[in-house]
């Protein structure tokens, strides 16, 4: 049984002397106090924010942003490869996400800030001496079949006269996954891009507070 006591606020952003940033835009990494390192506690996600660029061309594929971290977050993940069973293998690296669905793209402004959609709880077994966290994209497009990517993942919108069985299908089905293998693209068939949280280069803004609540063995 375990008894919490010590609640802390932490406050985290990628702006600040406290801030080192591993990969431009993109990952950051600052200490965490003292007086949390090495400890189990219960992370709570109070606020978020997120600032994009509207006027990016990528922006209108963007399906979720938020931010993730290194803090071994306990959860799965099933946003990976059907049938992989990848997620079992790997902690919640989600902090938090920001609402894109319904914004007006092609109204006039460049930097917007979004707030978190969800809060989460859980527990950390250990806390790092530091914590490194990333902007992450979701994305969602429908590229033609001859700017599709060896390796990623797709879905079939339209069969049309394109084998994709040749293209790594399991069969020639509307609403299959599957991986393009690089084989030579032709016929009339569409495909949706799937993918899964990867980084996202943003020059803005981000920020988050936890609370931080210490845990005893009892």
């Amino acid at each position: 049984m375990c008894k919490k006591r010590n609640a802390y606020l932490l406050r985290v952003s990628n702006r600040g002397a406290g801030i080192r940033e591993l990969v431009a835009n993109t990952t950051y990494e600052v200490n965490l106090p003292t007086q949390l390192r090495g400890k189990q506690v219960t992370i709570e996600v109070l606020d978020g924010m997120v600032v994009l660029d509207t006027t990016k061309t990528d922006f209108p594929t963007l399906k979720e942003v938020g931010i993730m971290s290194d803090l071994g977050l306990k959860g799965f993940d099933t946003e990976s490869e059907y049938g992989t069973n990848q997620y079992q293998a790997q902690g919640f690296r989600a902090l938090f996400d920001v609402f894109l669905q319904n914004f007006n793209v092609t109204a006039a402004k460049s930097k917007v800030s979004f707030h978190t959609n969800v809060r989460y709880v859980t527990d950390v077994g250990s806390l790092p001496e530091k914590l490194t966290f990333s902007t992450y994209k979701v994305v969602e497009s429908d590229p033609a079949l001859a700017a599709m990517v060896a390796g990623d993942q797709y879905k079939i919108l339209t069969v049309g006269t394109t084998n994709f069985i040749a293209l790594g299908a399991s069969s020639n089905t509307v609403g299959n996954n599957f991986a393009y293998n690089g084989a030579s693209t032709s016929g009339s068939g569409t495909v949706l891009s799937i993918s899964t949280m990867s980084p996202y280069d943003n020059p803005y803004y981000c920020s988050f507070v936890l609370k931080v609540t210490e845990m005893d063995e009892m």
